[in-house]
């Protein structure tokens, strides 16, 4: 457990440490939205239905950029080298997965509080919040141990 624990650790500061990790995500979403803002909802009322999409398509380009800056910053250390030598296949899996959840949670919530801000049809209370992460939190979860089963399957085979 501690051994999982050091790892989490170092991809926290790998994506922390790519490029200025998290920051840069931050600002990518904040231009998108910005771009939608002024280029769509300045000239017609874009509904709620397209504000989700557009929330899901962002967080899509999002996870991209999350795992190229710390499969690019794995790489250029030589981290992952090291730790195939030490460390199981599935327990790499897990960590850069589990950090890149939580890196994407924080970008849903940030996401989703510059909607509110910037479009009036993408209204945000409490409930709206929590059901929205209720749901990305299931998905996430599902795949998650989907893959993870997938993973342990090749690797150690009946």
């Amino acid at each position: 457990m501690k051994l999982l624990f050091s790892l989490l650790h170092k991809e926290f500061l790998l994506l922390g440490k790519a490029i200025n990790g998290i920051l840069s995500v931050l600002v990518l979403i904040t231009s998108i939205v910005f771009i939608f803002n002024y280029a769509l909802e300045q000239t017609g009322r874009l509904d709620r239905q397209t504000l989700i999409g557009i929330k899901w398509s962002v967080l899509f380009l999002t996870s991209y950029v999350f795992i190229g800056q710390s499969a690019w910053e794995e790489r250029e250390s030589g981290g992952g080298r090291i730790s195939s030598l030490f460390l199981p296949v599935w327990m790499r899996f897990l960590s850069k997965s589990l950090v890149v959840f939580v890196g994407l949670s924080i970008a849903a919530i940030y996401l989703m509080i510059l909607l509110s801000v910037f479009f009036q049809a993408f209204s945000l209370g409490w409930k709206d919040l929590f059901v929205n992460l209720i749901f990305y939190y299931l998905e996430f979860s599902v795949f998650l141990f989907w893959e993870l089963h997938s993973v342990i399957s090749v690797i150690l085979p009946d």
